[in-house]
């Protein structure tokens, strides 16, 4: 229930905002960590135990958050003895997020940090300015007046609900010629879900980033369709090439009010705009550029989540050294069948704009 992840919040020391009875941001994680689309079920998957915990280390709270990437300079340390290791610091996560707007339906949260970037050697200002807005309206669910020949709707008795994320990422003074700062935006799905992401092609330009990926591709159309379950088996992290990325990535759950779809879109980031590169290739490899979709899959030692993953174009002179992430995140919830109709029109949507 969405009174129930208000008052766990809230017992921790927080204080959340509600926006359109349907949708929970806790500003001082930078997290939206609610997405209702009955009013009862939370669509996004959240670690609830860790609430209240000390914070001397990284909390992973759940839900949609936004980190500052290439992860190899600002999630990657030098541990000692020549070794690297991930290391979570607390100016990419969870910042300094603060209120600054509050309405009904809208939400505006501002974090000011100093980000370091391992490879350069250098520290960056950085300013993460996000706004949070309800929609009205979600997307390829039936009018009032669709019906089947039989004179039902094939999308009756769904529920829907949905946001807008706008991430606005500027420089406070210089960027150093060798650090690319960019928006890495971020959603965590539920256990047991089944992650879909379209394809442009049938043998989509796919890179391993962590582990050994286990996802299937079949034809659909002129292109593919990307599959793979959350089963935390094991923790793996895939990487899709801009060239056959829709900028759409699907994920379906079951809970005790039915079927439940989560939806996120985004552009789609040109390759060589793509900052990110994984941890396990050289930084100046060619193979390791202009991956802008990600999958994760953790095995249970975090939580046994999966994550939607999509990148920004990073600051340069040529944007002033500013750029904006806008994504949307819808969430729907009823009879399989019914749901199942709703992913279809989202596929289908998605390729007649390819």
């Amino acid at each position: 229930m969405l009174e129930a992840l208000v008052d766990a919040v809230t017992r921790a020391g927080h204080s959340p905002v509600i926006l359109g009875s349907r949708v929970v941001v806790v500003p001082a994680w930078g997290r939206v960590v609610g997405l209702f689309p009955d009013g009862r079920q939370n669509a996004l998957w959240v670690n609830e135990p860790l609430f209240g915990a000390d914070d001397s280390s990284w909390i992973n709270y759940g839900g949609d958050r936004v980190w500052i990437s290439p992860e190899l300079d600002t999630n990657v340390a030098d541990v000692g003895g020549g070794r690297l290791d991930v290391v979570v610091r607390k100016s990419v996560d969870p910042g300094s997020f603060q209120l600054t707007q509050a309405d009904a339906g809208i939400c505006e949260i501002v974090s000011r940090d100093s980000v370091s970037f391992r490879r350069a050697d250098s520290a960056v200002d950085l300013i993460r300015r996000r706004v949070v807005e309800v929609l009205s309206d979600a997307p390829h669910t039936a009018s009032p007046h669709t019906a089947s020949p039989h004179g039902v709707s094939p999308w009756a008795g769904v529920t829907s609900a949905g946001y807008r994320s706008t991430t606005t990422l500027t420089a406070e003074g210089s960027v150093p010629e060798k650090v690319r700062p960019a928006v890495w935006s971020i959603l965590q799905v539920k256990p047991g879900s089944e992650i879909t992401v379209p394809t442009l092609s049938h043998t989509p330009r796919t890179l391993a980033f962590i582990g050994a990926p286990r996802f299937d591709v079949a034809p659909r159309g002129s292109g593919g369709l990307l599959t793979c379950a959350v089963d935390a088996s094991s923790s793996w992290k895939i990487g899709l090439h801009a060239s056959d990325s829709l900028g759409l990535a699907m994920a379906e759950h079951d809970s005790p009010a039915g079927r439940v779809l989560v939806v996120r879109t985004s552009a789609v980031t040109p390759a060589e705009r793509c900052s990110d590169v994984p941890g396990t290739l050289a930084s100046d490899d060619p193979r390791a550029a202009g991956y802008v979709q990600q999958l994760y899959v953790d095995d249970g030692a975090l939580g046994g989540f999966g994550e939607l993953e999509h990148h920004s174009p990073y600051l340069s002179s040529d944007n002033g050294y500013r750029v904006t992430d806008v994504c949307e995140t819808f969430a729907y919830c009823g009879p399989a069948d019914a749901v199942a109709a709703v992913r279809e029109r989202w596929l289908a949507s998605a390729r007649s704009r390819a």
